[in-house]
C-alpha cells in the first residue's frame, strides 16, 4: 500500500469516529431538549390550571355577590319606601 492509501484509510476511520460522536452528541442534546420542554410544558400546565382556578373562583364570586345585589334591588321599591309604609 502506498503512503496516500494509507493516509485516506487514516483520515477515513477518523471522519468516520467524530461521525459517531456527532450523532451521539446530536441525540443526546435531542432528549435533553425533549425532557426541558416536557419540564417546562408541566410547569406551565400546572401554572395555567392554577390560574383557571382563581378565575373561576372570582366568576363564581362575582356571580354571587351579583345575585345578593339583585335580590335586594328587588326588594326595595324604586321610590324608596319599605313596603310597608306603601300602604
Amino acid at each position: 500500500m502506498t503512503e496516500a492509501v494509507v493516509t485516506l484509510q487514516v483520515t477515513q476511520r477518523f471522519f468516520d469516529a467524530v461521525s459517531a460522536q456527532m450523532e451521539r452528541w446530536c441525540s443526546r442534546k435531542i432528549l435533553e431538549v425533549e425532557w426541558q420542554s416536557e419540564v417546562s410544558a408541566r410547569a406551565d400546565r400546572k401554572e395555567n390550571l392554577q390560574r383557571i382556578r382563581e378565575l373561576e373562583e372570582e366568576v363564581h364570586r362575582l356571580q354571587t355577590n351579583e345575585g345578593k345585589e339583585s335580590f335586594l334591588r328587588q326588594k326595595k321599591p324604586a321610590c324608596g319606601l319599605s313596603p310597608i309604609d306603601q300602604n
